[in-house]
């Protein structure tokens, strides 16, 4: 695939259309080019740092395991979902927050 690793991942985004991609899935994808994870994820996080993709939701997945005594424990475990950066999402990380909440 021709182009940098970074304009290889916001094209992948682009295909990948409005619902984006999982940062796992596109971690993935690359590596299984033969990537390098560490150059991956740094282009990613260099993206989100130049406001060139953005966190567009996120999987929440909950995990249960249980302990060498046979109790239960739930953990939550959270992956953002990646989309090319748009005007009309530049604010959805500005959040207003209730301080009682």
């Amino acid at each position: 695939m021709p182009g940098s690793l970074v304009q290889q991942i916001l094209d992948r985004l682009v295909e990948a259309g409005d619902d984006g991609l999982a940062m796992g899935a596109l971690v993935d994808a690359f590596v299984d080019r033969g990537e390098e994870v560490e150059q991956i994820e740094a282009s990613i996080w260099r993206l989100m740092e130049l406001r060139k993709m953005t966190p567009h939701g996120y999987i929440r997945r909950v995990l249960r395991t249980s302990s060498a005594q046979g109790e239960s424990r739930t953990r939550h475990c959270y992956e953002l979902v990646l989309r090319p950066w748009a005007p009309e999402l530049d604010a959805q990380l500005d959040l207003t927050l209730d301080p009682t909440a």
